[in-house]
């Protein structure tokens, strides 16, 4: 009879998970978004940082895909166009981006002032993948920087440096329009960056070398009304601001640019993460009311507005 009883009771737990795990699968679902990756080809000669992306290293380089609402699936499509190209050499991380806008404006001025309340473009950047010591750059329509490090997430009680500075970075603006002048249509903005590697740099260890894999992420900030609210256009979804940001898969291939484009092959995996504790760690399940699922790793870059 005792045997009954626990075969009854662990009958009735089992009959119990598949409908608790789906639906704690879908309260967090759209916070689960896939990571997006791409190929980063060694550029075949030398940049000039002057914001046009016009050399035939930027022409060869495949586009990422167009921006996407923060939040993911489901949700309107952006206003307007944003893609991001990367590159690399033995000395620098290139990123371009060409941001579409019929009303090119920007008033902020002030290095590390918070570029977001102004239309802005931002990289995150974490070389290692951990989700610690990751870095952020924030640019206007003017070129002016907002450059922190993190030392981990917000969540987990992590610390931003503002006053800390890239090192030996370049960046330029291209305005295809004219800036703060309403009255007249503009076209696009576009930003290029050479990030030196010493910059990400930890232990002495060159993140820039053939065959790593980094993550990163793109965001585009925009304000389509005057007080707002602000739009949040992103590369990889996150779900929403204030949450762990997926970050895209990007590899230094190991061969040669036209021989990779013919023949390299990218695997991605998607170890567990937890959504309800420290994002930080690689392998982690979701546990809620004594179910646990598992969830598509996501990286631990995360935003606070002020």
């Amino acid at each position: 009879m005792k045997r009954m009883k626990y075969f009854y009771q662990l009958l009735l737990l089992l009959s119990c998970l598949p409908a608790g795990a789906q639906s704690l699968y879908e309260k967090y679902e759209r916070f689960l978004t896939t990571p997006r990756t791409y190929v980063c080809y060694r550029a075949d000669g030398k940049l000039k940082m002057d914001g046009k992306l016009n050399e035939s290293s930027w022409q060869k380089a495949e586009a990422t895909a167009p921006f996407v609402d923060i939040s993911g699936e489901g949700f309107p499509a952006p206003k307007y166009e944003t893609t991001a190209k990367m590159l690399w050499d033995d000395d620098y991380l290139y990123i371009g981006a060409v941001l579409e806008e019929e009303d090119i404006k920007a008033r902020l001025t002030r290095r590390d002032t918070i570029i977001y309340y102004d239309n802005d473009f931002e990289v995150f950047i974490d070389p290692d993948s951990d989700g610690h010591n990751y870095f952020e750059i924030e640019t206007n329509a003017r070129g002016v920087i907002f450059d922190l490090m993190l030392d981990k997430p917000y969540r987990s009680g992590g610390n931003f440096m503002v006053q800390w500075d890239y090192p030996g970075m370049q960046m330029a603006v291209h305005c295809e329009g004219t800036l703060n002048k309403p009255k007249d249509k503009d076209k696009y903005w576009s930003v290029e960056m050479a990030i030196p590697h010493q910059a990400l740099t930890m232990n002495f260890n060159n993140p820039l070398k053939a065959g790593n894999t980094w993550r990163i992420n793109f965001s585009r900030v925009q304000w389509l009304k005057p007080n707002g609210p602000e739009e949040n256009w992103v590369w990889s979804a996150t779900g929403k601001i204030d949450m762990p940001t997926v970050g895209g898969i990007f590899t230094f291939p190991i061969l040669g640019w036209e021989r990779t484009r013919r023949s390299l092959s990218i695997l991605t995996t998607n170890p567990c993460i937890s959504c309800c504790g420290p994002c930080s760690m690689p392998n982690r399940n979701i546990t809620e009311r004594s179910i646990t699922i598992c969830a598509p790793k996501t990286v631990s870059f995360l935003r606070k507005r002020s």
